[in-house]
């Protein structure tokens, strides 16, 4: 996913959002009290108030409608029936926070006139910004490169829609057909299927056989299920993964595979949270820099930072800060490949065997935090290299780079750290990954303060 294409799209979608509620609300008040016979003019102010309120829990309940995530193949009927619910809800809530929060009686008339109002407004909105969408994918804005990968009657059924570019997919081509079942109006590939992602890296896969066909099916499916792209399947499999969900797209049932369970409006809220306890961790702890930097600088010739390439969500390679704790140059094993460090190793200084197990080299982690290249909880990030041997060797090792790297996460605080059982510590990121919560998040920091920090296996 291109996600700052997305971002761009969701926040359209919100402020056309916010823009309609607003609108709805302020129509309701003046057709109560300067239209409708009768109506005595009320303090402005009052309802400009409430209306911030109003428009909170609609863009809450909006979202919670998963009315904020991709939309290409929803139908007009399922958005209409999701706005309405999320309306109901949004109402309801108001009238109980009025009752309980607001003594000054609001009234009841605005109120069902806003129930009506804030739903045609919000649904003509859509429809009015999914039209100026259409138009703009049909001139490839935000298009979706996707890959056809097997044959067969069901996949043709699948892929009739996307013809038309104001889906704002574009199929770039088909794997795996022999000449009987090729789809001639779309490029043919054959032969390595991993070189052939890695050439056109495309955003959604789509993996379709007939029955007779499982094995094969099974074997490209091993083979991208943990890449970058979207997948979807057509067939029942068993491999390691993060999430699915069974969709409905143009008439075919459709196995999600391996989408994280972060929306829009997660990734929002734990972006925030990184962001204000990320600033208030560097400016608590400037004083313990500013000693940690002297002591690193007093004790070994060289650099107080050291910045070494790790790699982060979709792929990423990015500079991960932590203080100095080896000795000057010393990166690499004897050998010259990258290693994990060792008890007793050579290479690391005599603060430095203190810093690590107290965990207090990684500290300037934060500025890699407030940068936005990590978040403070998830997967540890790991070299490029040994990342992609890992790759080859773990099944399901590249989907933690779903979501951001962190500087704790689950498998640091169950204990999965250091030299010690990688797979069940990509099993960790795994489960993290799927439960996310902000909860989940705070309760990982809370017990990387009770046991995280000093660790036996943090050499």
């Amino acid at each position: 996913m291109d996600h700052l294409k997305d971002f761009k799209y969701f926040v359209l979608r919100m402020i056309a959002d916010i823009m309609a509620v607003a609108a709805a609300w302020l129509v309701s008040y003046y057709l109560r009290f300067y239209v409708i016979p009768g109506g005595i003019g009320k303090p402005l102010d009052l309802f400009l108030r409430l209306g911030i309120i109003i428009i909170v829990l609609f863009i809450f309940f909006l979202n919670s409608n998963k009315l904020y995530s991709s939309m290409r193949n929803f139908t007009w009927i399922d958005e209409s029936t999701s706005i309405v619910l999320a309306a109901f809800k949004a109402v309801l809530g108001f009238v109980i926070i009025l009752y309980f929060f607001f003594p000054a009686r609001v009234s009841r008339l605005t109120i069902f006139l806003f129930s009506i109002t804030v739903v045609l407004f919000i649904i003509s909105e859509r429809i009015a910004v999914k039209n100026i969408l259409l138009l703009l994918r049909k001139k490839g804005w935000n298009n979706k490169k996707l890959l056809l990968l097997g044959f067969g009657p069901a996949l043709e059924k699948y892929i009739e829609p996307y013809k038309d570019p104001a889906y704002g997919i574009r199929i770039i081509g088909q794997f795996g057909a022999d000449e009987s079942h090729t789809i001639h109006e779309f490029k043919q590939y054959n032969g390595d299927l991993p070189e052939i992602l890695e050439q056109l890296l495309p955003d959604i896969v789509v993996i379709s056989y007939p029955e007779s066909y499982f094995d094969i099916s099974q074997k490209y499916i091993g083979q991208c299920y943990d890449r970058m792209s979207s997948l979807m399947v057509i067939l029942d499999f068993q491999f390691p993964i993060i999430g699915s969900s069974t969709i409905t797209q143009n008439g075919q049932h459709v196995l999600q595979v391996n989408h994280t369970t972060l929306t829009f409006f997660d990734r929002i809220i734990k972006r925030t949270f990184d962001i204000i306890f990320s600033l208030i961790g560097l400016i608590v702890l400037s004083p313990l820099f500013v000693l940690i930097g002297l002591l690193v600088k007093l004790t070994s010739r060289g650099p107080v930072f050291f910045a070494q390439k790790r790699v982060t969500e979709g792929d990423r390679v990015f500079r991960m800060f932590k203080f100095r704790t080896m000795k000057r140059d010393a990166v690499t094993s004897g050998n010259g490949t990258a290693a994990w460090t060792e008890e007793n190793d050579s290479r690391i200084t005599k603060l430095g065997k203190f810093l690590r197990r107290a965990s207090l080299d990684e500290l300037p982690q934060l500025l890699n935090v407030l940068i936005g290249n990590m978040s403070l909880i998830g997967p540890r990030p790991e070299r490029p290299d040994l990342a992609k041997e890992f790759g080859k060797q773990i099944p399901g090792y590249r989907l933690r780079h779903k979501v951001k790297a962190g500087m704790s996460g689950w498998a640091q605080i169950n204990g999965w750290r250091g030299n010690t059982s990688l797979p069940k510590r990509i099993e960790s990121d795994l489960f993290y990954i799927q439960h996310w919560s902000l909860l989940l998040d705070i309760k990982i920091i809370f017990f990387t303060f009770i046991k995280g920090f000093v660790n036996k296996n943090a050499y």
